[in-house]
């Protein structure tokens, strides 16, 4: 998780790494939780954090905090999808 966190940029919120560690990934209201995947396959795993993350900053360069924590990323996810 470490080196994931160096390459983000940012600590990711305890309660997220435990979403990984028991769940991996998931779907929410047809939104993605994305994962982190296995070391062998993070170049290639296009719905891990780390292909959102670099696509994003090659795209637009700006990397930008969505939520303060997993519970609030899920409630804006159920609040976007709901809509």
């Amino acid at each position: 998780m470490v080196e994931v966190e160096a390459e983000l940029g940012f600590e990711l919120p305890p309660s997220y790494c435990w979403w990984l560690k028991n769940y991996d990934n998931g779907q929410l209201n047809d939104g993605s939780i994305l994962s982190i995947g296995q070391p062998a396959y993070r170049a290639i795993n296009d719905h891990g954090i780390l292909s959102i993350h670099r696509l994003n900053y090659l795209m637009n360069d700006m990397i930008y905090e969505y939520a303060s924590s997993f519970s609030k990323f899920l409630e804006k996810l159920i609040e976007k999808r709901s809509q």
